[in-house]
């Protein structure tokens, strides 16, 4: 009997250890940055506009650069000999020299841009993360960025393979605490109250 009762306060002393472990330990949360990125409405209206702007940029470079071939031809109907050669020439390599100075300065533009538009929705999606997460009880989020293993693994080389399975720092989460999908609401929720 004796034993019984020292049995029942020994495992009354390990459940309650282990409640009072379990209430003190963090509430953790999984959300993949990656899908949050692809699947807010802003960051498909914005690479939407990026394409736009880079095939407005394109057929721009291809009518300056249709400029400079005529300018060219034009200087080849010439004899290099011919007095009016030189000033067509000139003309020429000014106008090619100017299409590729406005091409690289269009690039660091739009890279710019691109480079400050990132850095911006980064910090909305860290921002409505955190929202989520006090809002949840939650104390840590980590980012669950787990590539896609291909269901068939003839598309890809052994290497590919070992750096995808390399790159899984999650092994597993429970879709319960994955809090993308309500941090994806939000941020696009917050996109529609800005469009306004």
């Amino acid at each position: 009997m004796r034993r019984i009762m020292l049995m029942t306060a020994l495992a009354v002393i390990l459940y309650a250890g282990n409640l009072a472990i379990a209430q003190d330990a963090p509430k953790i949360a999984v959300a993949r940055a990656g899908r949050i990125a692809n699947e807010m409405q802003e960051m498909k209206d914005f690479r939407q506009r990026m394409e736009n702007e880079q095939k407005a940029l394109q057929a721009q470079l291809r009518e300056r650069q249709e400029k400079v071939r005529a300018l060219k031809d034009a200087r080849d109907q010439l004899k290099p000999d011919a007095p009016q050669f030189q000033d067509r020439n000139k003309e020429f390599l000014q106008e090619a020299l100017n299409v590729n100075v406005w091409q690289q300065l269009m690039q660091a533009e739009l890279e710019r841009n691109i480079k400050v538009s990132l850095k911006s929705f980064w910090d909305r999606v860290e921002s409505s993360v955190g929202e989520v997460a006090k809002a949840k009880g939650i104390e840590i989020v980590i980012s669950d960025n787990r590539p896609e293993i291909p269901a068939d693994l003839d598309q890809i080389k052994l290497e590919q393979l070992q750096q995808i399975i390399g790159q899984r720092d999650v092994l597993y989460a429970d879709a319960k605490v994955d809090i993308s999908d309500e941090v994806i609401a939000l941020l696009d929720k917050k996109y529609k109250e800005g469009a306004k």
